[in-house]
């Protein structure tokens, strides 16, 4: 069964997640940061690495085992943007914008 998932731009996506970082290199973003990462806390962090893995959902996730890297790391759920297409979450990361 697919289900459909709406992007959350208040304060659970990817543009979310971008304004989290931005905010925290004293960049400006006109989106809330995440609520699961707020900028003061990747203030303190000397390297970053963002890693991308696309179409890697958090439902697949929950169907592996416990005991993975991911689910150790976890910290909630986001969602993407609209259109949910490789594009248009790819131009999310480089921009900081929603599509």
């Amino acid at each position: 069964m697919t289900m459909t998932y709406f992007p959350n731009y208040r304060d659970g996506s990817l543009v979310n997640l971008m304004s989290s970082l931005l905010q925290a290199s004293d960049g400006q973003s006109p989106y809330a940061p995440l609520a699961l990462l707020p900028p003061d806390e990747i203030k303190r962090v000397t390297h970053l690495v963002l890693l991308v893995l696309d179409g890697f959902g958090y439902e697949f996730l929950m169907r592996q085992s416990s005991e993975t890297l991911f689910h150790r790391h976890l910290r909630g759920k986001i969602t993407s943007v609209f259109p949910s297409t490789t594009a248009a979450g790819i131009t999310t990361f480089l921009t900081g914008l929603a599509p």
